[in-house]
Parts: C-alpha cells; sequence; structure tokens
C-alpha cells in the first residue's frame, strides 16, 4: 500500500478507487474485503476508497454485497467474471447487478487482467464477454458500470459504444494500447465516459 500511495502521490493523484487482487483466487471474501477496507484507512497522503470483491458463484455472496455496502460503507464493487468462471446474462450475475444497482453501488467489471497472448498456453483466461452485459443493463435503469481493462480491439465493438451512450457504461484506458488507440478511443467513444485507468 505505502508503495502504491508514493507512486499515486509521485503523479499528483489524490484519489484511486482500489480493490484486492486477492479477490481473484481466495474463497474467504469477506477477509479479503476486511483486509482492503482497513489498508485503505490506513493510507496517508492519498485517498483510497475500497471496492470490494464479490463472487456470486460462491453461496454467500449476498452477505458479501451487504457488508461492503453497509460494514465497509464501500461506493462499489469488482468484479472477475473470467476467473470465477460466470457470464454476463448468469443469473446469479443478473441478481447481484440489479441488487447492487439497488444500493446505488457502481459496479466495475474487470473484462481482463492480462493480454491473452502473454499467458501460458495451459493457463489461458480469456476475456469477458461484454456483449452479454447488454441484457442487464436494459432491466437496471440507474446502472453505473465501469468496465475495466479492455484491450484494443474491443473498442471498436459498436455494442460497446451504444451501451456507453446510454450513461450506465464507462471504461478506463488501462489496456488501450498506443497512442493511435487512444487517439481513436477519444474520437470515438463519449468523452465524460472514459476514466484514468
Amino acid at each position: 500500500v505505502e508503495k502504491l500511495v508514493a507512486k499515486l502521490r509521485e503523479h499528483s493523484i489524490e484519489t484511486a478507487w482500489v480493490s484486492s487482487f486477492d479477490g481473484i483466487l481466495h474463497k474467504d471474501i469477506d477477509g479479503v474485503n476486511s483486509r482492503l477496507a482497513d489498508q485503505c484507512k490506513s493510507a496517508n497522503g492519498v485517498k483510497l476508497v475500497p471496492f470490494g470483491v464479490i463472487n456470486p458463484m460462491l453461496p454467500d455472496w449476498r452477505d458479501d454485497l451487504e457488508r461492503c455496502a453497509v460494514k465497509y460503507e464501500m461506493p462499489g464493487i469488482r468484479l472477475f467474471p473470467n476467473y470465477h468462471n460466470y457470464q454476463l446474462d448468469n443469473a446469479e450475475f443478473v441478481n447481484l447487478f440489479l441488487l447492487a444497482t439497488q444500493r446505488r453501488m457502481i459496479v466495475t467489471i474487470a473484462v481482463q487482467m492480462e493480454d491473452e497472448r502473454m499467458m501460458h498456453p495451459l493457463l489461458r483466461v480469456r476475456p469477458v464477454d461484454i456483449a452479454r452485459l447488454e441484457s442487464a443493463i436494459v432491466q437496471a435503469s440507474s446502472a453505473n458500470v465501469v468496465l475495466l481493462n479492455l484491450g484494443n480491439s474491443m473498442l471498436r465493438n459498436e455494442q460497446l459504444s451504444k451501451m456507453m451512450r446510454s450513461g450506465k457504461v464507462s471504461v478506463d484506458i488501462a489496456f488501450w494500447d498506443g497512442l493511435q488507440i487512444l487517439s481513436e478511443g477519444l474520437e470515438k467513444l463519449p468523452l465524460d465516459r472514459i476514466l484514468f485507468g
């Protein structure tokens, strides 16, 4: 945490939304979220805003969501659908999405954690199919979704552009590779829906 805060301060970043990589593989999700909340409170010099991990494939995900919202006062959650083995049209995901939206929580979805081409052939984790998100968004009138780590090819997806124009979906630029794709994204996508990441 100290190294992260130092890096953010070096670049004059005052506030950052953060989550825990531990949530990708751990089954004790509340333990992960509890540690995250404590670490964010102890950070000095930069405001770290915790986004708890939820895995809707675990039986107690509703309790985890409740704790994130009430106990830890988190404004949003982080989802890893490809690592937790579900699609964005899965019934449990849709239930989670609707409940989080009712609580006015921001839902951040990690589309990928690493470029698939760089992964070992036996340990490939495919990017999340964002096209399946559209039906959940239609059901949630006040949804606030951030898609994280979209690769270059995904930015040319017309369905993504449509979801962003709906005012419910934002993207970050973390995986935009190269100045040309940055320029293309800024020209094609709504500027108020593009976040630094």
